[in-house]
């Protein structure tokens, strides 16, 4: 899993797969899933991220496994951190 952040456009992209896009679906506001062919998610993208604050983020209900959810805790910790 990689997770990027564009600072200008205020988002994170979470890259769980490699794999094409073949549809995209925003699941909650600001949260879109991006699928491929056999309908696993390949990507996540965070709009506002800034905006989230600790608690928002928390309560985000992924469909990850576990591991994969403490690491983007982990990340956005620190993010705030850094910013």
């Amino acid at each position: 899993m990689k997770i990027d952040y564009d600072r200008a456009a205020n988002a994170a992209y979470i890259r769980r797969f490699e794999g094409k896009v073949i549809d995209s679906e925003e699941v909650a506001l600001g949260i879109i899933y991006d699928y491929d062919e056999t309908d696993r998610i390949v990507g996540i993208e965070i709009l506002g991220v800034k905006q989230r604050t600790a608690e928002q983020f928390k309560n985000i209900d992924f469909p990850l496994e576990e591991s994969e959810k403490q690491e983007i805790r982990q990340w956005f910790g620190k993010l705030i951190l850094n910013c």
